[in-house]
């Protein structure tokens, strides 16, 4: 059977957060910058920016990319891969004003969906292709990803995710990056998939 991939996604959590607020609560240097990558590493420059009524700052952002460059870059057992690539911030973190800071409806997705940016972080998201409420994650097939603040302790692996699922990834078996739910130990790459975040 022929399957298409849907032209939405959606992860259960995601995070976002902020050097000053609870939900970054990174203790240590996170410039995520290297000269010493091999000359296969493949860097992915994402501009990140946030809905005024939410706190993102440039430090949390490094710490999540950083963290997220390490779950890809890890080969944990014989079914994952080691995959050259770094996530790394373009830019400082921008504030947008458009809408209300909630995604209620298609056309609210739409809106944010078009605004500039990859990562887009906003208070609420009850609207994603249908999905239930209170959807704490959203993307779209080669556009963009917007996210709401949650616990850091699942970021770098909700942002691979859901930059998975742009680069047009769908979910996969448990413990893998890509499978619907998310958790600490779900940090397994397969090689299409790291085919799929390098290009």
């Amino acid at each position: 059977m022929k399957t298409r991939l849907p032209l939405f996604f959606a992860a259960v959590v995601l995070a976002g957060c902020t050097s000053t607020d609870k939900h970054c609560a990174y203790d240590k240097n996170c410039t995520n910058v290297t000269n010493r990558d091999p000359a296969n590493v493949v860097r992915q420059k994402l501009t990140v920016r946030r809905h005024i009524k939410t706190r993102l700052d440039n430090t949390c952002v490094d710490c999540i990319l950083a963290d997220a460059t390490k779950i890809l870059q890890t080969k944990d057992d014989a079914d994952d891969v080691a995959c050259p690539v770094r996530l790394v911030r373009k830019g400082d973190v921008t504030a947008f004003s458009t809408g209300t800071g909630s995604i209620d409806s298609q056309a609210d997705f739409d809106t944010i969906m078009r605004l500039p940016g990859d990562v887009k972080l906003v208070e609420e998201i009850n609207w994603c292709g249908g999905l239930k409420p209170d959807i704490k994650s959203c993307a779209r097939r080669g556009e963009s990803l917007a996210v709401v603040p949650i616990d850091p302790s699942l970021t770098g692996v909700l942002w691979a995710h859901e930059y998975g699922h742009v680069k047009g990834q769908g979910h996969r078996t448990r413990n893998a990056v890509m499978y619907y739910a998310l958790g600490t130990n779900h940090k397994r790459v397969d090689q299409a998939e790291c085919n799929a975040f390098q290009r």
